[in-house]
């Protein structure tokens, strides 16, 4: 079992790791303007190459009951950043051709939702650079999304081998825990079997972001949804 989260229920097993990188096919771009080439590669080659891959991340913010983030707990399993507590609700790579909100079955796979287009609003891109469990460094050119939610986790239906589990994530303690102010504090959701699951939420959780990415996104959401200072208890 991981530090920081436990099922409430006997712990179930986990499936293999599901590595596609083999057979998924990606556009290789070429900087400084991120461009495709017109190179097509398996995404494990482009890897293998140290080649920059197009990448979309989807934020989900929900006002109900209290402004917070839809966060995917990444199984321990994945490939990238496993075990992971992730406040990007989903994310991947473009297939050849993809541009855009293309990638919104990205969303669909790993937690069986579907939002409408016109939901998102285009945050921006970003660049990463980072290293896999395999030892892998992986280059991202990365366009990111945000949109409001108005479902439920109860709704949703997990990629098990990609996602362990979801949690609606209240934005006042998870800025208090990012900002140095919360040690820890203690989210409940649901697995990927529909169990209920737990997490404590410490600063040391997420996914490491030499631009403090996931920080930066979550004060954004914060202030689009009035998450002010009062709010925070500053």
């Amino acid at each position: 079992m991981l530090p920081g989260w436990y099922n409430t229920r006997m712990a179930i097993k986990q499936p293999a790791v599901h590595d596609k990188t083999h057979i998924e096919k990606v556009e290789i771009l070429a900087p400084p303007r991120f461009e495709p080439t017109g190179e097509v590669k398996t995404a494990k080659q482009a890897i293998a190459d140290g080649n920059w891959l197009s990448s979309v991340n989807f934020w989900l913010y929900t006002r109900s009951p209290e402004p917070s983030l839809i966060c995917q707990f990444r199984s321990p399993y994945a490939l990238w950043e496993p075990g992971k507590l992730d406040l990007v609700a989903a994310a991947g790579h473009y297939k050849v051709g993809e541009k855009g909100l293309d990638g919104l079955h990205e969303l669909h796979e790993e937690l069986g939702v579907k939002i409408p287009k016109s939901a998102f609003q285009l945050f921006g891109r970003k660049l990463n650079v980072g290293v896999d469990a395999k030892g892998n460094e992986r280059r991202w050119h990365i366009t990111v999304y945000t949109a409001e939610y108005t479902g439920t986790i109860q709704d949703m239906k997990l990629q098990e081998y990609e996602v362990h589990g979801v949690f609606q994530v209240p934005l006042k303690p998870l800025m208090q825990v990012l900002h140095g102010e919360l040690e820890s504090f203690e989210v409940h959701g649901l697995d990927a079997h529909r169990q209920p699951l737990a997490y404590t939420i410490t600063a040391d959780c997420l996914p490491y972001n030499f631009d403090d990415y996931q920080q930066k996104m979550a004060e954004y959401i914060a202030c689009k949804l009035g998450v002010d200072d009062a709010y925070l208890g500053n």
